[in-house]
């Protein structure tokens, strides 16, 4: 078994191979864009297209939002621009195509340098667990929409492997609106009636970013102050789900009060709802529901933005 420190040397390597890389974001006060499963499926497939035609990027892992996207990926800040603008191309030629207008003018990339293995570890994890806060039917390992479920998951790889399809051609050509297609037809397979991820993310390079299974399991499940600093970092106003907020809510009352959080008083409520407003981005219903606080009282708090 390989030890801490050989382990956590593999992955300084792995990261100092990588750079430059970035955390690609565009922002979240964005119309929404996917508003079917169809949209959803023909996004990652266009996404992975224009991965597989810019050569001189990597993607480690991505998530598709309803009017947001974000990725971890590695290249030059010009060949990652220019990736992000054959990707926009191809989603307005799909959209025109099937009747629809341009695509929102928000919808635009903005690139965050990462510089350290700690922040490569916590953009991956942060992209990796995006689906899910909006999406509580689903885990980090279930939201279809990303490259979230292959991580640590020999079960989604198999499926990969026994389910994959060939996209045919003209069927290639009609979606993409572009012959370029037909020198990445060989890289491209169908898993669930989109391409697969594993076509086009380098998740065997992601995994070795982190020391081991149990590693990222951490990071994904209990490393959430990382997820704050991001989220602040890039403007995004979910990064935390109510089972989360609660267990921080938890600590801080069990800390602070020597007391658990059904048993502080109303003004102690209070002051741990101004830490989780101001600190965790805690929306005014979650704080209502958590905190058993009056709406009306948590609205005085917090006026809701018109």
């Amino acid at each position: 078994m390989t030890n801490f420190y050989d382990s956590q040397a593999i992955c300084e390597f792995t990261f100092s191979k990588l750079c430059p890389c970035w955390h690609l974001f565009t922002p979240e006060n964005c119309p929404i864009i996917f508003t079917t499963i169809e949209d959803y499926k023909i996004g990652v497939s266009l996404f992975g297209i224009a991965a597989l035609i810019c050569r001189n990027v990597k993607v480690i892992t991505f998530e598709l939002m309803s009017n947001h996207i974000h990725a971890t990926i590695c290249g030059t800040e010009e060949s990652v621009r220019e990736f992000f603008r054959l990707f926009r191309s191809l989603l307005y030629k799909y959209f025109k195509s099937k009747g629809g207008g341009s695509l929102p003018e928000q919808f635009d990339c903005s690139l965050r340098a990462i510089e350290t293995l700690d922040d490569m570890r916590s953009v991956v994890v942060y992209n990796n667990r995006n689906g899910y806060l909006v999406h509580p039917e689903h885990s980090p390992y279930s939201y279809p929409y990303g490259a979230n479920s292959y991580f640590f998951n020999p079960s989604a790889k198999d499926l990969y492997t026994c389910a994959r399809t060939k996209f045919k051609m003209k069927d290639l050509e009609k979606l993409a609106h572009t012959h370029a297609v037909r020198d990445i037809q060989d890289q491209i397979y169908v898993v669930n009636g989109y391409i697969s991820p594993l076509c086009f993310c380098d998740i065997e390079t992601g995994e070795k970013l982190f020391r081991n299974a149990a590693h990222y399991f951490y990071c994904l499940s209990r490393n959430i102050e990382s997820q704050k600093k991001i989220a602040g970092e890039i403007g995004d106003t979910v990064f935390y789900t109510d089972d989360e907020l609660y267990s921080v809510a938890s600590a801080i009352a069990a800390k602070k009060y020597g007391l658990s959080l059904t048993q502080i008083p109303k003004e102690a409520k209070i002051e741990i709802a101004k830490t989780l407003h101001f600190d965790y981005n805690a929306s005014n219903k979650a704080l209502t529901r958590m905190l058993k606080l009056d709406i009306s009282l948590i609205n005085t708090l917090f006026p809701p933005r018109s």
